[in-house]
Formats: C-alpha cells, sequence, structure tokens
C-alpha cells in the first residue's frame, strides 16, 4: 500500500474519510478544502473521483464543505488516494470556517487564515479536539468580501481595527459578545475558551459558558465589550463580486445544491480558458471562482449559466430546499430534483419550499412555507413553519405536482 493511501494518513488529513456517514444513497464524505481554494484541474479531478467511486453527486454544503455521496465501505480509500494523488489540501483537525478569499492581505484577510492555522495546530497540541462536542464549530472572519454571519459558531473571532471581537454561541447577530482581544491575545483566548468548554463535558457548546468563565479570560488578555464592532453585514449575492486591486470573483449556486459530476466537469474544464482561477467552496452552498478581470466577468456568467448553474439572485431555484431524492436515495418515494425543477418553472411569488422523498423530511430547513413530502401512497402538501399554507401557492404546488410526478396521488 502506497503511503497516500495509508489509513492512518487518511485519518489525520481528513477524519470524515475514515469516519464516512451512512445515508440513504451509501455513503458521504465531508470534506474541507484549505482556504486557497482548488484549481480547474482539481475540480475536475474531484468530479472523476466522485463518478469512479461514488454516484457521480457532490454537493456544496451550508458551511461551504464538499459532500461526495453514493460511496461504498471499500469505494472510500481510492477516493482518498485519488484526492491525494490531485494534491487536494484538506484541512485536518477541528472544523474552523473562514470565508474564501482570506489567504490574501486585503482587509485583514491574511490575518484570519493565520489565526485559523495557529488555532488549529494549538487544539492539536493540547489534544483538546476529542474533548469537545463533535459538531463544536469555529468561525474565523473579518471585513470581507465574502460573510459568514449567518453561521452558527460555538466560538467566533471577528477580526477589525483594534484586533478581534469575540463572541460565543448563536451567529454574528445572535451570539454573545464577550470581548475584545489584541492580535497577540487572540491565540490564547480562543484556546482558553476553547477549553472551558471542553471542561462541561463532551456534549458541551459555547452557549453554555457563564460570566465566571468569562472572567476567567481577563488575564488572558481580553477585555469585556457587550456591543458590537463589527459593520452589518448582508448576504454575499450571487454574481459579480469587486475584489481589491481592481479584480473580480463571481458567485455561483449549483442548483438545489447539488454538483452533478458532468455539470461540474464542464465548468472545470472551462475554467482553463480564464487563466490561472481559483475555485472555493463557500457557505451558502455557494461557490466563489477568482481573480477575473472585469472583461472576463459575464462571459463566465453565461457560461455557467448554460451549465445549469445558478448566477442571480432572482434565480426562483433558490427558493427550494431538497433531499436527494429517488432515485439516488433508496428510502425516497420521488424524484425530488424533477419535482423542485417543475415547481421553479412556474413559481411567481416569493416562498420558501421544502422537497423531501420521504416522511424522514432532510434537508429541512429552518424556517420554509410549504413542504412537499414523498409516500409510498402519494404525496402530501403542507404548510411551513410561520403560518397556513396560503391557497394560491397549495394550487400552484399541486399542478406543478401532477405534471413532475403524474403517477403519485397527491394525498
Amino acid at each position: 500500500m502506497s503511503a497516500a493511501a495509508r489509513p492512518d494518513m487518511i485519518r489525520n488529513a481528513c477524519p470524515s474519510l475514515a469516519a464516512p456517514m451512512a445515508t440513504g444513497d451509501g455513503l458521504l464524505v465531508r470534506l474541507k478544502p484549505l482556504p486557497s481554494g482548488l484549481s480547474g484541474g482539481q475540480w475536475l479531478a474531484l468530479a472523476s473521483a466522485a463518478q469512479a467511486h461514488g454516484n457521480g453527486r457532490l454537493e456544496i454544503s451550508s458551511r461551504g464543505n464538499i459532500q461526495i455521496r453514493g460511496l461504498q465501505a471499500n469505494s472510500v480509500l481510492p477516493l482518498a488516494t485519488a484526492i491525494t494523488a490531485a494534491d487536494i489540501k484538506i484541512a485536518a483537525g477541528p472544523a474552523i470556517d473562514c470565508p474564501p478569499l482570506s489567504n490574501t492581505d486585503h482587509s485583514g484577510r491574511s490575518a484570519i487564515t493565520t489565526l485559523a492555522e495557529h488555532l488549529r495546530s494549538a487544539i492539536v497540541s493540547a489534544d483538546l479536539g476529542h474533548r469537545l462536542a463533535a459538531k463544536t464549530s469555529i468561525v474565523i472572519e473579518g471585513d470581507s468580501p465574502f460573510t459568514l454571519a449567518d453561521l452558527i459558531a460555538d466560538l467566533r473571532l471577528c477580526k477589525n481595527a483594534g484586533g478581534w471581537q469575540v463572541s460565543v454561541g448563536g451567529n454574528r447577530r445572535r451570539g454573545k459578545i464577550i470581548g475584545q482581544v489584541s492580535d497577540e491575545a487572540a491565540l490564547p483566548v480562543a484556546l482558553k475558551l476553547l477549553t472551558c468548554i471542553a471542561a462541561r463535558g463532551p456534549h458541551a457548546r459555547g452557549r453554555d459558558l457563564d460570566t465566571d468563565d468569562f472572567r476567567a479570560l481577563a488575564t488572558a488578555g481580553l477585555v469585556p465589550v457587550k456591543t458590537s464592532t463589527m459593520p452589518p453585514m448582508t448576504p454575499t449575492s450571487l454574481g459579480p463580486l469587486a475584489l481589491p486591486d481592481a479584480a473580480w470573483a463571481v458567485v455561483l449556486q449549483p442548483a438545489f445544491g447539488a454538483l452533478d459530476s458532468k455539470s461540474l466537469r464542464q465548468l472545470s474544464t472551462q475554467l482553463a480558458v480564464f487563466g490561472d482561477l481559483r475555485m472555493h467552496p463557500a457557505a451558502g452552498k455557494k461557490l466563489v471562482i477568482e481573480p477575473l478581470a472585469a472583461d472576463q466577468v459575464e462571459r463566465l456568467i453565461e457560461m455557467a449559466g448554460r451549465f445549469g448553474f445558478i448566477v442571480g439572485d432572482d434565480d426562483r431555484r433558490q427558493q427550494l430546499q431538497i433531499c436527494v431524492g429517488a432515485p439516488g436515495c433508496a428510502q425516497a418515494h420521488m424524484d425530488t430534483q424533477a419535482v423542485a425543477q417543475t415547481i421553479a418553472d412556474s413559481l411567481n411569488q416569493s416562498a420558501r419550499i421544502h422537497v423531501s422523498g420521504c416522511a424522514k423530511a432532510c434537508a429541512r430547513p429552518a424556517q420554509f412555507d410549504a413542504e412537499i413530502l414523498g409516500h409510498a401512497a402519494g404525496v402530501t402538501i403542507t404548510g411551513g413553519t410561520a403560518k397556513a399554507l396560503p391557497d394560491s401557492l397549495n394550487s400552484l404546488l399541486e399542478t406543478a405536482l401532477r405534471h413532475a410526478c403524474s403517477d403519485r396521488r397527491i394525498m
């Protein structure tokens, strides 16, 4: 066995490759590439590996991770070998989310990457990772072109003019702001906060910390602050994104969050036409492609649209969230992608719609206006979390379902 394929190396490189998750369509692995992103050639290699060793379906998660689906127990190791052969660098250790484009010197973004690397190493050195809850999340961000303000974090450090604003629990708007630290104190304070969380037990989270924990951080350099020092952030729109030094990026979204290997191959192959570009998986199930010259932006957007990607905020497909569905998932009773596309084609109102192939309701968002579930006996349409289902929306969904799955009875 080659060094690239040794199980111990795979475990150190990416725990999810060592412990894939069982799903309805086989095993799933979740990868977090380094902030430098991937080249077109690396994405092409990833698409080929997903097709060869899985079912060809990739996803960008809400936290900007890459998910590869449909693996079998004997195909995970060949996938890991293919990832290594393509020189795709995967972030090791605990999950630390940084915005894409955070590996340059503009607006303090190099400080973001540096702190993330040092904190990850410190957690490993302190043998702290296994003492934290499995889904402990750390966000390190700043005043960059791409915001992570909506991501929930147990620990959040936001770069500002005075150093770093520190908060725990929730997203940037709802998290508890506990203080400000200098650049020098950011690492020891972050490590001490994580140690406090771990001391509360294997299921503790940042929201469980209290005043006594925060008071103890004063000696490490935390200055108490209760109001935000960060500017308000709006979600990053799809389409063109201006960068410093007259460069541009383009923000795309795979339709319904899913990347089939064919469309990914098409896009990855054509990126070479535009020069040495990098494509970053990003929070909100998005992709960020950079750096582009101003005269390349519209050409790339037009090309990505032809390949089926969402390229603007007015695309109705953004309003639907779906599970894998049939035929990929053995438990699904309908093709969720076909249903979602039919709904999007006729949708004429602002509504958040969840579509799931079975009663497990996988991929259900926190807020939605309507839900469609597949069952062995047919399909159900129900109202969402906010209010009862409006008659106009119910009628539109019934019509779409009759077209998309005429063999299914609306219950």
